[in-house]
C-alpha cells in the first residue's frame, strides 16, 4: 500500500489533494477498525455460547411465542415449527 501510495504521489500528485483520495480513505478505514476493536472491549458477553457445543436444547421463536399452547397444536405443526437456529433445519414452504 505505501508503494502504490508514493508511486501515486509522484506521478499523480493531484489525487492526493482530491476528495476521497486514497490517504484519507485508508487513514479513515484504520481509524474506524480501531474504534470498533477497542469499542467492542467494552461489551458483555454472552451469557450462553449458541452453536454447536452448547448441548442444552433451545426452543423455537414459535414455541417461545405461543408458550404452552404450542403443546396443544397437531404434531406435524409443531415439527414444522418446532426447531431452533441450533438444529440446523431449514423450512422452505411456498409463498
Amino acid at each position: 500500500m505505501i508503494g502504490a501510495l508514493i508511486s501515486v504521489g509522484l506521478q499523480s500528485p493531484s489525487y492526493l489533494v482530491a476528495a476521497f483520495n486514497p490517504v484519507t480513505l485508508n487513514v479513515g478505514m484504520i481509524l474506524l477498525s480501531a474504534i470498533g476493536y477497542f469499542s467492542a472491549a467494552g461489551l458483555p458477553q454472552p451469557l450462553v455460547a449458541f452453536g454447536k457445543d452448547s448441548n442444552e436444547p433451545h426452543e423455537s421463536i414459535y414455541e417461545r411465542a405461543s408458550g404452552s399452547d404450542f403443546t396443544q397444536l397437531h404434531p406435524e405443526i409443531q415439527r414444522r415449527f418446532g426447531f431452533s437456529s441450533t438444529d440446523n433445519v431449514a423450512s422452505i414452504g411456498p409463498g
